[in-house]
């Protein structure tokens, strides 16, 4: 994977510094802009399993359901942050942009979403497991200490304020292909976007269409899951940590700072220098704007985007998944589940329609997933650390 990324593509320089962030205090300030026609625009999902909602059908941006557990370079099990989804929802604007910023990367290069629309159950999940860590050994915090700073690292549910119950925030980054690897995926991706979209998204019969449809969806993530890393950013997903000198290498401008301070960069530090330009540029081209203090947060239309970008008010407020989003998440958890049975050799999991008859497109996953590989298995992707209380660090910035 030495070959160099173009920095430069479709007239987007990727290569530019990452400018000064605005600052964020008075950010749960901003107002949100509830008359305006983005503001009840629907949730989308994201990767496999979506080719039935066209205006925003993207292949080339995957998804990993982190706090779902959905595959075990998570830190988290399936099942132990209540609410967690598998199924990456955004908003459809967000996905529209995301969409447009993808075809911004470099040959070989694809976009890893981690960490998009939270429920509130899992938001406030998150900010229970992180107090619990606080009041275990070796903190040993009090309750009211341990949820005062639980808020460096996970704000409390709040639906006129938590970014990531909008479906405007997205945590993501950038995953590498090997050569060969990314000339099938294209070759794959192509032949997954001449085919037509479902006659019946919801129908229970698995059509010959649909079977080659799966086959080619799986072929590609399995590709993704073996054959692809993701760039170095200087630290892992959701990590929080700190140089020697107490400098915090999470946030965004650490090695932009780095450079400006020390009038040049160790061969280390110029790697996640580049990289952390590309997401950054490729992102704002198309108007997104970032948390300062994560190289992974993403923002479009709601407070965190308003208060980084200048605009009069958010176009986001809380958002929760609909009867339809739900659906799509059923079929995404029968389906991983059935993966994880293959993987341990147990009866598959059946999924059934709102007829309550079997859906066979997700009970047939066993005959394909023998010969292609399940989805939750080990691949080249980091593990996230922020989990890890030997690596919690205060942070006086507002968290996302």
């Amino acid at each position: 994977m030495a070959r160099p990324a173009q920095e430069n593509l479709n007239g987007t320089d990727l290569s530019k510094p990452i400018p000064p962030s605005r600052p964020m205090k008075g950010w749960k300030d901003n107002p949100i802009d509830d008359k305006g026609a983005a503001f009840n625009e629907p949730l989308v999902p994201l990767g496999i399993f979506t080719e039935d909602h066209r205006s925003t059908y993207c292949p080339e941006i995957f998804t990993d359901g982190i706090y779902y557990g959905e595959r075990d370079t998570s830190p988290y099990g399936v099942g132990e942050l209540d609410g967690a989804l598998i199924t990456g929802f955004v908003r459809e604007g967000v996905a529209k942009r995301l969409a447009q910023a993808s075809q911004l990367l470099p040959p070989g290069y694809a976009f890893l979403v981690r960490d998009p629309l939270r429920t509130e159950q899992v938001q406030r999940s998150l900010f229970e497991h992180f107090k619990n860590k606080l009041m275990a050994p070796p903190f040993n915090y009090s309750e009211e200490v341990a949820i005062e700073k639980t808020q460096d690292y996970v704000s409390q549910p709040s639906r006129a304020n938590s970014p990531h119950m909008t479906g405007g925030a997205v945590d993501l980054t950038i995953i590498e292909f090997e050569p060969e690897a990314w000339a099938e995926m294209q070759r794959l991706t192509a032949q997954l976007k001449s085919l037509p979209p479902p006659a019946d998204p919801q129908g229970v019969d698995l059509t010959p269409l649909e079977e080659r449809r799966y086959r080619i969806e799986m072929q590609r993530y399995a590709l993704m899951r073996e054959h692809s890393k993701m760039l170095d950013m200087g630290v892992a997903f959701d990590e929080v940590s700190a140089d020697t000198l107490g400098n915090p290498k999470t946030a965004l401008r650490y090695y932009e700072e780095k450079l400006e301070r020390d009038g040049g960069l160790a061969p280390e530090d110029r790697e996640p220098l580049k990289n952390r330009r590309i997401l950054y540029n490729a992102l704002s081209a198309v108007g997104f704007t970032f948390f300062p203090e994560e190289p992974w947060h993403a923002d479009f239309g709601n407070k965190f985007w308003a208060q980084q970008s200048g605009a009069p008010a958010a176009l986001y407020g809380y958002a929760a998944p609909s009867p339809e989003n739900m659906w799509h998440e059923d079929i995404r958890r029968k389906h991983h589940a059935n993966n994880i049975a293959l993987n341990r050799r147990e009866t598959p999991v059946q999924a059934m329609d709102k007829t309550g008859r079997v859906n066979s497109l997700v009970s047939t996953v066993f005959a394909i997933a023998q010969r292609l590989g399940g989805m939750r298995a080990r691949g080249q992707h980091h593990l996230a650390e922020r989990i890890n209380p030997d690596k919690l660090m205060p942070l006086d910035a507002p968290q996302p």
